[in-house]
């Protein structure tokens, strides 16, 4: 049974892994999955159904996802929540429960993205547009650079990549009233 306990570079680590699991034979058909995380309940269901998604894909068998506020499981009797879905799970793992598929399987075509349209309007935007992207990759590099080309003015880049980030997200909502990371990310 694999149990995803990822913090928010998820969408990171599946993006990282995904093209290794489809050239490298590596299989997770048919093993158990759930999502467990803990965050202030924000957009957490766009999470859990990527991770849902994401094991659909791989051919894993999804059960559930266990989202708890944080500092819940340090509260006392707050783990018990916990350990009923932690129940739930292994039940459903120990009687071979096979559930239900919500996502279509995502091909392995490794197609790289050209940009077909050169001869276009270019547009003058009224405000600063910045581009925040993962990483450098020559597909997604194709798509910005189409982007950008379809624009009057100049478009910042920025890829995470390139930035030392110390941390997941830890809930703390100081980034909130002036934009400022806790880690001091030099963001």
């Amino acid at each position: 049974m694999l149990l995803s306990l990822l913090p928010a570079f998820t969408q990171s680590f599946y993006h990282i892994f995904t093209p290794f699991y489809c050239h490298a034979g590596i299989s997770y058909d048919k093993k158990y999955t759930a999502a467990i995380s803990t965050s202030i309940n924000f957009y957490d269901n766009t999470a859990h159904n990527y991770i849902n998604a994401v094991s659909d894909d791989l051919g894993m068998k999804y059960i559930d996802y266990f989202s708890a506020h944080m500092g819940l499981l340090n509260k006392k009797g707050g783990d018990k929540s916990l350990l009923k879905f932690a129940d739930y799970v292994f039940d459903c793992v120990l009687s071979g429960v096979v559930p239900a598929k919500r996502y279509e399987k995502i091909s392995c075509d490794n197609k790289v993205f050209q940009c077909k349209s050169t001869n276009i309007e270019k547009i003058t935007a009224s405000k600063r547009i910045t581009v925040i992207a993962d990483r450098h990759e020559v597909g997604l590099d194709n798509m910005i650079g189409c982007f950008k080309n379809s624009f009057n003015q100049e478009i910042n880049v920025s890829y995470l990549s390139d930035i030392l980030i110390k941390g997941g997200c830890r809930g703390c909502l100081k980034c909130g009233p002036q934009n400022n990371c806790f880690y001091d990310n030099n963001l």
